[in-house]
């Protein structure tokens, strides 16, 4: 497994823009994409500016997801006024309860 990770600060006010950037354009230009299994995005709070971490989750490869992940890095930049960290990973493990309270593992 494959992950891509974007990493940059945004004013707390800016946030739900940058949520709707995720919701509105990151996650629907990847969802057709092959090997695309999810995303998370997470934050922590530094004072009036958040640390926002997004990270897409992929079965196999990044193929065909580098425009998309542009695309995105565009919005946070435009968002932001920032230049987001871009890095990519091989996943050792994940592991989550369902709702339903099975683990799973992968």
């Amino acid at each position: 497994m494959k992950c891509r990770q974007t990493n940059f600060y945004v004013e707390q006010d800016r946030l739900p823009d940058i949520l709707r950037a995720v919701l509105d354009e990151l996650i629907p230009s990847y969802r057709d994409l092959p090997h695309f299994m999810g995303v998370t995005l997470i934050k922590a709070d530094h004072g009036e500016r958040a640390e926002v971490i997004a990270t897409s989750f992929w079965d196999d490869g990044l193929e065909g997801s580098d425009e998309a992940s542009n695309r995105f890095v565009d919005a946070v930049d435009r968002i932001t006024g920032s230049n987001p960290s871009r890095r990519r990973f091989d996943t050792l493990y994940v592991g989550f309860r369902a709702g339903d309270g099975t683990f799973i593992q992968a």
